[in-house]
């Protein structure tokens, strides 16, 4: 989901596990064309994921332009990723935004890069012009992580 504020895009990717077990996550968020990816207010985050030594990553990627997460999602819980961008095409109105993950599918501790094993989220898009104030951009149900089989 995007939702603008002011100058700035605030960009949600939300990744459920329905699982009873925990699923590790990896993922890419490309900046979408038309923004920088900003710290204001806040820089990246991952919340959610249960945490480990190296556990979890979410963090800007300036050289890829991106936003690259890995975490470890609870059982029947979520990991929400969450990053601002500021409008840097002015003369541009719709701006959209897909995450992509994968996760370990058969519980062996790593990522399967399989088309069963990944997933995009939803098209986000933020249309700017709405007025003052927040204005949020509906879009379709969380993504779902899998059950193993």
């Amino acid at each position: 989901m995007g939702t603008l504020q002011g100058n700035a895009i605030q960009w949600v990717a939300t990744w459920v596990n329905p699982n009873p077990w925990s699923v590790l996550l990896e993922g890419v968020d490309p900046i979408p064309a038309g923004t920088e990816y900003t710290t204001t207010p806040d820089p990246v985050t991952c919340e959610g994921s249960i945490t480990s030594s190296n556990l979890p990553v979410c963090e800007y990627n300036a050289g890829g332009n991106q936003i690259e997460f890995s975490a470890l999602v609870p059982p029947n819980g979520q990991v929400v990723v969450t990053f601002y961008t500021n409008i840097t095409d002015s003369g541009r109105s719709v701006f959209r935004n897909t995450a992509d993950a994968c996760w370990d599918s058969d519980g062996n501790g790593e990522i399967d890069q399989s088309l069963d094993s990944c997933e995009s989220t939803p098209p986000a898009r933020v249309i700017t012009g709405g007025g003052p104030g927040p204005v949020p951009v509906p879009v379709p149900e969380p993504v779902p992580v899998p059950v193993m089989s």
